[in-house]
């Protein structure tokens, strides 16, 4: 097997997508976005968002039918961004329910538990029952923002060229600056989960007068360092020459590429679901005591899961340097681009705000609770929120798809919103 190959293997336990169950009888089985918001009674405005270096990317905007167009304008804006190989679903699919009722801005608990029973533990929908105004965000690349100017995904290998730079850069400011001339607010509220946090933390470093625009910012799961993570992609990013060669090849990962087909060939044929879970999904960033075991299918078949290679070899470089730094091309290649030898560093001290939340686990094996106490020490400014997940094998996805995510997360979510 030669390098290429091994690293695949290696990415594909890592990959949210390489799952094992196939078939499902659930209506959210292999549901697009659109579906799924039909599902549950909600209307949506599909927006495409061009960036400044031509990348266009899907952004659905939750509209709740009880509330009349005169009331939508005033309802605050939220932005939900999905982490790495994720998609704008990951915020509808973590259980059935949650549909559309009259908003109600309420946070008493007697209110709450009508909306956040666990048949309801959908944030997107809950959001949106809360009298928020939702827009849930597409990172380039994923099959509902695989779009481009110039660039046809499919045969131009330049489309496939962007890291976590360029979601800083242009993704992320392209999606606020659009949703807030859209609906008149000054700021708008973003929620990341994982590389969705890591790409707001950039952008506050980089040009700190968003934190003007951003209020609140609500990380869950936070990464922006990641030397310490506990996972196979930790041990495949340190392979001799293996970052060089993936970051030669370029193109796309995707639940139909090598990365998740040798994962699916090599071990779900071989062992029944039950003993797949148990192997594959603390690989994966869940805990199975805390996922909804019925929903695994759901979780494991969205559509659109897909992004370049060069995303993933970024994350492998930060894991070895220790730090967050710009893609590294190599010395000449950083001699061109930068100007200098070897990437610059994001420096977080830059940042300004005292808007954030960073809502953690000390059991998230791609959080790790050493990287985030970094993060906090490197931040220099005081938190809305630090709270820290009182459960032990909480993970990473647990964040998303745990069947107690209101009780533990949600919850919180809702309470930082109500005081912006």
């Amino acid at each position: 097997m030669d390098s290429f190959k091994i690293v695949s293997l290696l990415l594909s336990i890592f990959v949210l997508s390489a799952t094992v169950n196939c078939d499902s009888n659930d209506p959210d089985y292999e549901a697009t976005i659109d579906q799924l918001i039909e599902s549950r009674g909600f209307n949506y405005e599909k927006h495409y968002i061009e960036t400044k270096d031509g990348y266009i990317l899907g952004v659905y905007r939750l509209i709740n039918p009880f509330v009349d167009q005169s009331s939508r304008s005033k309802l605050k804006p939220i932005v939900l961004q999905h982490g790495f190989l994720g998609v704008g679903a990951d915020f509808l699919i973590n259980a059935p329910g949650g549909n559309a009722v009259p908003c109600n801005n309420s946070t008493d608990n007697s209110s709450l538990s009508k909306l956040n029973s666990t048949e309801n533990n959908n944030l997107g929908f809950l959001l949106a029952n809360l009298c928020y105004d939702v827009w849930i965000s597409n990172s380039r690349g994923n099959g509902y923002s695989r779009n481009h100017t110039t660039l046809n995904p499919d045969k131009d290998a330049e489309f496939w060229k962007y890291t976590i730079d360029d979601l800083i850069a242009y993704d992320t400011p392209a999606v606020i600056d659009y949703i807030l001339k859209q609906t008149g607010f000054s700021s708008l509220g973003w929620i990341g989960h994982s590389q969705g946090t890591m790409i707001m933390f950039g952008l506050l470093s980089e040009k700190p007068e968003y934190s003007a625009k951003v209020k609140p910012f609500i990380a869950l799961a936070p990464v922006f360092y990641v030397q310490h993570m506990k996972k196979a992609f930790k041990y495949a990013a340190k392979i001799p020459g293996l970052l060089f060669l993936a970051r030669t090849r370029g193109g796309e990962i995707s639940k139909s590429s090598l990365v998740t087909n040798t994962i699916k060939k090599l071990a779900c044929t071989t062992w029944n679901d039950e003993m797949c879970n148990a192997l594959l999904y603390p690989f994966l960033g869940y805990d199975m005591d805390n996922v909804n075991v019925t929903r695994v299918p759901i979780y494991s078949t969205k559509i659109g899961s897909s992004t370049s290679l060069w995303n993933a070899v970024h994350f492998g470089q930060n894991i070895n340097s220790g730090k967050f730094h710009k893609f590294d091309f190599g010395r000449f290649g950083n001699k061109r681009r930068y100007g200098q030898s070897k990437p610059p560093v994001y420096q977080l001290s830059k940042i300004n705000s005292t808007s954030i939340a960073l809502l953690y686990a000390k059991g998230d094996a791609l959080s790790d609770p050493e990287d985030v106490s970094q993060l906090i020490k490197d931040i220099q400014v005081p938190l809305a929120r630090d709270h820290c997940v009182p459960v032990p094998s909480w993970n990473h996805y647990d964040f998303l798809f745990s069947k107690d995510a209101y009780e533990y997360i949600y919850s919180i979510v809702t309470e930082i919103l109500s005081t912006y």
